[in-house]
C-alpha cells in the first residue's frame, strides 16, 4: 500500500506495484499467508475492513514496510456499520474472521479526523480496531500488537457496541460463540472513550437458580468463554471510561500493562482494570494509578459472576475511588456469586477514598493477603462494606493508615478474619541491616508478615513513597526476589 505512488490497477505483489486505496484492499479477499504492508510514513482516511481468513501457522498480516513512523489510518470519516441495529464507526475492523494478526499501525478515529485533545464524550459509537464475532462459533487466533490507538472520540457506551480502543464483541443470536487465542501486546493507547481494551459476549448467560439479576441478563444467550486471552504489555493513559476489561473469558492472562487516568471523561461506573463474568483469570504486575472518578474509580475491581480470579504483584496508586472493589449481586442466587478470589503481593500507595469496597451480598470466600498498603491521608477509609459479603479473610498485610479503624459498614460481614496484619498508623517502619534497603527489603518484609504486630522502638529505617517507587520496580524484574515475597 503506497498513498503517494500507488495505483489500484497495480497487482499490489511489490513496492513498486502498490495499491494506493483502502477500497482496493476492502474489496479483496485475503487467503492464509497473505500480507496488507501499508508504506511507513504515510496516511490514509477511512475504513479498513479486509476479507478472508488465515490458518494455523499461516497467518493475514496487516504491518508496515519501509522506514520512519507508524502509517497512520484516520477513521473519522469512515462509512458507519451496522451491528444487530447498533450503528458503529471503526477504523480497523474483522467480522468472522480468524487467523489475523495486525500491528505496527496508528489509527485515529475522530469526527471530523483533526487530532486535538478533548475532555467531554462524542455523539457517536466509534472504534480504533475493533474484531467482531458473530454466530459462527469458535474464532481462532487474533494477534493485535504494537500499534498506537488513539483520539478516539466515541460516545459513552460501553461491551458489544460500545466505544474505545481495542474492541472485541461476540454477538449473535443463534449459535453460541467465541474467541480461542487472542493476543493483545505492547500497544499505546490514548485518549479514547470509553473503554481502553475490551472483550465482551452476548454468550453470558450461566445456569441458574432462581431469578438471576439484573433481569437483562436474561436475554443473553448460554454461556460461552473466550479462551487463551493474552492482554500483556499495552501502555494505556486518559482514558474516558473502563480501562482494561475481559469479560467471559476463562484463564484470561492480564499482566505488565499499565492503565494511567481511566475514568477520565464518562458520566458512568468504571474501574482501571478489572474482569467480568470471568473464572480463573490472573491479573499480575500491572500498574494502575490516577483513576479520575469516584463511580468506583478503583484500580481493580473483583467484579460479578466471576470464580477465583487471581490479582497479584500488581501496583495501584493515587486512584480516586481507591485500590480495590469487590462487587457481588446476592447470596440468593448462586450464580450471581463473586466467589474465592485472591488478593496477594500488591502495592497500594496514596489510593484514595476506601482501599477496599465490598458491595452485594454476593461476594464471599475472598482472601486478601500479604499486600502493602501505604497512605498519608488522614481522610481515607480502609474498607467500605455495602450489603453482607461473607467468608472475608483479610491477613498478613502491612497497613499504613493514618486512621485503622476507619471502616464503614463492616459489622455487616459474616465471618470477616482480620489477622495477623501489621497495623501502622502513622508511620511504617522496616528494620535496617547491612544499612542497606535495597539487600534486605524482602527478607525484612517476610519477618514482618509473620507477626501480629511490630514494635517500632528499635532502631528502623523509614520507608517513604520512593522507596516503595523502588520496591515495584525491582520486583517486576527480579524473580528471586518475588520467591522471597511468597515464603
Amino acid at each position: 500500500m503506497d498513498a503517494q505512488n500507488g495505483d489500484d490497477t497495480y497487482n499490489g505483489l511489490s513496492p513498486g506495484k502498490a495499491w494506493k486505496t483502502l477500497r482496493q484492499v476492502n474489496i479483496t479477499t485475503f487467503k492464509p499467508g497473505d500480507s496488507i504492508l501499508f508504506c511507513s510514513g504515510q496516511e490514509w482516511e477511512g475504513m479498513l475492513f479486509p476479507k478472508g481468513s488465515g490458518e494455523d501457522g499461516r497467518p493475514v498480516v496487516i504491518s508496515r514496510y519501509g522506514h520512519g513512523e507508524r502509517p497512520k489510518i484516520h477513521g473519522g470519516h469512515a462509512d458507519p456499520v451496522d451491528f444487530e441495529g447498533h450503528r458503529t464507526i471503526q477504523t480497523v475492523l474483522l467480522h468472522n474472521q480468524q487467523y489475523w494478526e495486525i500491528s505496527n499501525l496508528e489509527i485515529t478515529n475522530m469526527p471530523d479526523n483533526l487530532i486535538r485533545d478533548f475532555d467531554d464524550n462524542g455523539y457517536e459509537k466509534r472504534r480504533g480496531i475493533c474484531v467482531v464475532a458473530s454466530d459462527t462459533g469458535e474464532l481462532r487466533s487474533i494477534t493485535i500488537k504494537n500499534n498506537y490507538i488513539h483520539h478516539v472520540q466515541g460516545d459513552d457506551t460501553k461491551d458489544f457496541y460500545g466505544s474505545g480502543g481495542i474492541i472485541l464483541s461476540v454477538l449473535g443470536k443463534e449459535k453460541p460463540s467465541f474467541f480461542s487465542g487472542v493476543y493483545i501486546l505492547d500497544n499505546h493507547v490514548y485518549m479514547v472513550n470509553r473503554t481502553g481494551i475490551g472483550i465482551s459476549s452476548y454468550w453470558q448467560r450461566r445456569p441458574r437458580n432462581g431469578v438471576y439479576p439484573p433481569s437483562w441478563i436474561d436475554e443473553m444467550g448460554p454461556y460461552q468463554a473466550n479462551l487463551n486471552v493474552v492482554i500483556r504489555g499495552n501502555d494505556l493513559k486518559s482514558i474516558g471510561g473502563d480501562g482494561i476489561v475481559p469479560q467471559t473469558s476463562f484463564k484470561a492472562l492480564i499482566e505488565y500493562n499499565k492503565v494511567d487516568g481511566a475514568a477520565s471523561r464518562s458520566e458512568s461506573y468504571n474501574v482501571g482494570l478489572w474482569a467480568w463474568n470471568s473464572d480463573s483469570v490472573l491479573i499480575q504486575y500491572n500498574e494502575v494509578c490516577n483513576t479520575l472518578s469516584l463511580l468506583d474509580g478503583m484500580a481493580f475491581d473483583c467484579d460479578a459472576y466471576s470464580v477465583g480470579n487471581i490479582y497479584q504483584y500488581n501496583f495501584s496508586h493515587h486512584n480516586k475511588g481507591g485500590f480495590m472493589l469487590f462487587f457481588g449481586y446476592s447470596a440468593d442466587v448462586p450464580d450471581a456469586m463473586n466467589i474465592g478470589h485472591i488478593i496477594r503481593f500488591n502495592i497500594s500507595l496514596n489510593d484514595g477514598h476506601a482501599l477496599f469496597h465490598l458491595y452485594g451480598s454476593g461476594q464471599t470466600q475472598s482472601v486478601i493477603h500479604n499486600n502493602l498498603l501505604y497512605n498519608d491521608n488522614s481522610k481515607v477509609t480502609l474498607m467500605v462494606v455495602d450489603g453482607k459479603p461473607s467468608d472475608i479473610e483479610i491477613t498478613r498485610n502491612i497497613f499504613h493508615i493514618p486512621d485503622m479503624v476507619k471502616w464503614t459498614g463492616v459489622k455487616s460481614i459474616g465471618k470477616l478474619a482480620f489477622s495477623k496484619n501489621i497495623l501502622l498508623k502513622k508511620k511504617l517502619y522496616i528494620p535496617k541491616k547491612n544499612n542497606s534497603f535495597r539487600q534486605t527489603m524482602y527478607s525484612d518484609l517476610n519477618q514482618l508478615l509473620n507477626r501480629n504486630e511490630y514494635d517500632s522502638e528499635k532502631e528502623e529505617e523509614l520507608i517513604h513513597p520512593e522507596m516503595i517507587w523502588e520496591f515495584w520496580n525491582r520486583m517486576v524484574k527480579n524473580e528471586e526476589m518475588l520467591i522471597s515475597l511468597q515464603r
